[in-house]
C-alpha cells in the first residue's frame, strides 16, 4: 500500500446507484454526500454535480474528499481498501491527461429495493422486507417502495445507453434483483454490448 496517492479512479470511471436515485462513484461513497436525482434529471446532471466535481478536484490535487473516508480510514488501520483495488498508476495517468474525459467502465446497478430478505447489513432502502420494522419507527408513513427507473426515465435512457455501449462490467446488487420485471431488460441490453473488453 505504500506509495498509493489519494487518488481513486471511480469518479470517471464507475456509476453506483440507490434505489432511491442517490448515484455515487461507489457503494462506500459517503450516502448523505451522494448526488440526488429529481424528477427527469439524466446521467449528464450527475456529471456536472458539485459534489462529482468536488471528488474530482480533490483527486485531482491528491487530496482527500471527506466523502471518501471509508477507503482512507481502512488503510490508516493499514488494512486493503476498495479504492487501493481500482487504482493504478497506468489509470491515474491516463485521467490526469484528459480530467474532463468521462469513460465509465462500470456500473453497480441497484434497481429497487423489492426484497423477500432482510439481511441485518441491509435497511429499507435496499429491502422492502425491512418495512415491518420501518412502519413501527416511523408509524403513519407508507411502506417504502423503491424504484430508480420508476421515477425517471431519462435516467432510465442514459443507463441503458452505458449498458450498450461502453460497459466493462454490470455490478447486480438489492433489493432482489430478479424479483424486479424489469431486470431481464437490463440483462437483455448486457448481452447487446458491444464494448469488446
Amino acid at each position: 500500500m505504500g506509495g498509493v496517492s489519494t487518488f481513486c479512479p471511480n469518479p470517471w470511471s464507475v456509476l453506483d446507484t440507490l434505489p432511491d436515485g442517490s448515484l455515487g462513484p461507489c457503494c462506500f461513497f459517503e450516502t448523505k454526500s451522494s448526488f440526488k436525482l429529481e424528477k427527469n434529471q439524466g446521467l449528464s446532471d450527475y456529471l456536472r454535480s458539485d459534489i462529482l466535481k468536488s471528488v474530482k478536484y480533490s483527486m485531482l490535487n491528491n487530496q482527500k474528499h471527506s466523502a471518501c473516508k471509508y477507503c482512507y480510514k481502512r488503510e490508516g488501520y493499514g488494512d486493503f481498501s476498495p479504492r487501493i483495488s481500482n487504482y493504478s498508476k497506468a489509470g491515474e495517468a491516463s485521467i490526469r491527461e484528459s480530467p474532463d474525459r468521462e469513460f465509465f467502465s462500470g456500473i453497480h446497478l441497484r434497481l429497487s429495493n423489492v426484497c423477500n430478505l432482510s439481511c441485518r447489513s441491509c435497511g429499507v432502502f435496499c429491502s422492502s422486507a425491512w418495512n415491518a420494522d420501518y412502519l413501527k419507527l416511523f408509524p403513519g408513513r407508507d411502506p417504502l417502495i423503491l424504484n430508480l427507473f420508476n421515477e425517471n426515465e431519462s435516467f432510465q435512457d442514459d443507463v441503458f445507453q452505458l449498458i450498450e455501449s461502453s460497459i466493462n462490467y454490470l455490478y447486480i446488487s438489492g433489493g432482489e434483483p430478479m424479483l424486479d420485471t424489469r431486470f431481464e431488460k437490463v440483462l437483455k441490453a448486457f448481452v447487446l454490448n458491444k464494448n469488446k473488453k
